[in-house]
């Protein structure tokens, strides 16, 4: 029906700005001692250190993954005797 997808829309936008505004970049102006400035984050809600860490941990076992593959392609698991006499 129309209106529940106009709903879904409505209720997704809602979320997503309140997503954006907790989770979301925080771009600060900070001066340096030497004169210079930089932009840094401070994200008003920080996740926690085990959660920031799963997306090295999975590109690591990836990697390992396709190491593992691409070795194996050159192993075979047949016997070196036939099957039959």
């Amino acid at each position: 029906s129309p209106s529940i997808d106009n709903w879904a829309h409505i209720g997704g936008a809602v979320a997503g700005v309140g997503m954006a505004m907790t989770f979301g970049p925080k771009l600060y102006l900070i001066g340096l001692p030497g004169g210079g400035r930089i932009i840094a984050d401070k994200p008003s809600v920080r996740l926690p250190p085990y959660l920031e860490t799963i997306p090295s941990k999975v590109g690591k076992r990836l990697k390992r993954g396709r190491r593992r593959m691409q070795v194996q392609r050159y192993q075979s698991e047949l016997s070196a005797t036939p099957w039959r006499k």
